[in-house]
């Protein structure tokens, strides 16, 4: 472990069991120096440092990304960029990407958001919301921590949903505040693009879980539209080659635990998601060229579970490419 010399010092002077330590570590490369004042923060309700146990680390995700919110929120709405949520794991805890706000959607005055929002309710169709937010650039901002990852969120405009949105149960890819997101891997010297996921954060309110956030929910039910549209928009007025990953290729690519597979209704949401979208725009879902995994791969937009199922299946198979 990496520690610094000075919270090396303090974790050992309080006892902190060994195993505990190593389940902070982890989640101190992902987040960076704010896990370590939340973890004075979660010792305090458990009876101190020493009786903090790993089990207890689920918690410390939560009061991060509470203070981050606060702190940022109003800084976004102001046009401001930050430092990203999750820090890419090569810097192990020392250096952040960054999140770039693009626009409110909603707001008239703005080109970016005028074309987004315009774009999004023609597809979602007369009468579906379309939400209202701060729309996030992000860059090296992803949960997985590799390298040249974009995402586009739609942050609540609201920090009190942000908040509720962001202590929620689901699995928290980019943005604390945001209930999902169009994330991908771009090489802005290369003008290549790959978009491999559209996520949701917080899993559906239902009658067990998540029913604080019913209203904020419905309201931005349609974010995959928005954040698809939005990322997509914003490649192409940089001229960018983009691919995207079929819904064939999830499963081999992004089911990481068999024992929770991946379903039919996942695959099926994802390909009528792009589809829709890429239709709705005016463009089109080509096959790509043989040689495209390797382009991708090139210049680092792959991972090495994607690489190896183009090797083996095709690029065809794993890939579309949008195109006017």
């Amino acid at each position: 472990m990496l520690f610094s010399e000075r919270v090396e010092a303090v974790l050992a002077s309080f006892g902190v069991p060994p195993d505990t330590k190593a389940a902070l570590y982890d989640l101190y490369i992902q987040m960076g120096e704010d896990t370590i004042a939340a973890f004075a923060e979660l010792a305090e309700t458990v009876g101190g440092p020493a009786q903090v146990r790993p089990e207890h680390m689920s918690r410390l995700r939560s009061l991060v990304a509470a203070d981050y919110l606060r702190r940022n929120h109003a800084l976004w709405l102001a046009g401001k960029p930050t430092p990203s949520f999750y820090l890419p794991r090569l810097w192990q805890g020392y250096a952040s990407g960054f999140f770039s706000p693009l626009c409110q959607i909603g707001s008239e005055s703005d080109a970016f958001a005028s074309a987004v929002g315009g774009m999004a309710q023609k597809i979602a169709g007369s009468g579906q919301p379309v939400p209202a937010g701060i729309l996030l650039l992000g860059k090296n901002s992803h949960y997985c921590g590799r390298d040249k990852t974009i995402s586009c969120d739609v942050v609540c405009g609201c920090l009190d949903d942000a908040l509720r949105v962001s202590a929620c149960a689901g699995r928290h890819h980019t943005v604390p505040g945001s209930l999902g997101a169009t994330s991908g891997s771009f090489d802005s010297t290369a003008r290549l693009a790959l978009i491999w996921e559209i996520q949701p954060h917080v899993y559906k309110p239902s009658a067990e879980r998540n029913q604080d956030i019913n209203k904020i929910y419905r309201r931005h039910r349609n974010w995959h539209i928005t954040t698809l549209v939005a990322a997509i928009h914003w490649l192409t007025t940089r001229e960018s080659t983009i691919f995207i990953l079929r819904g064939e290729a999830l499963r081999p690519t992004h089911e990481l635990n068999k024992n929770e597979p991946m379903s039919d209704a996942i695959i099926a949401l994802h390909e009528q998601t792009v589809r829709r979208v890429v239709s709705g725009m005016g463009l089109r879902l080509t096959e790509p060229l043989a040689n495209a995994g390797e382009r991708l791969a090139e210049n680092g937009l792959v991972s090495g579970v994607l690489d190896s199922f183009i090797k083996e299946a095709g690029a065809a198979a794993a890939l579309y490419r949008v195109e006017t």
